[in-house]
């Protein structure tokens, strides 16, 4: 039976709004990172 572990730190406060997610998946497991998208906006900003 494959289990899904949601981390939503970084969008909890922001629900309704944008959000990013990161999925990483094994063969019995995902794990799935929720972001605000206005974090992630900030992250590419300090890339350029």
């Amino acid at each position: 039976m494959k289990t899904d572990k949601i981390n939503d730190t970084y969008y909890a406060g922001f629900e309704g709004e944008p959000e990013i997610r990161v999925i990483y998946t094994n063969s019995d497991e995902s794990y799935v990172l929720k972001i605000w998208n206005g974090y992630f906006e900030i992250l590419l900003d300090c890339l350029i």
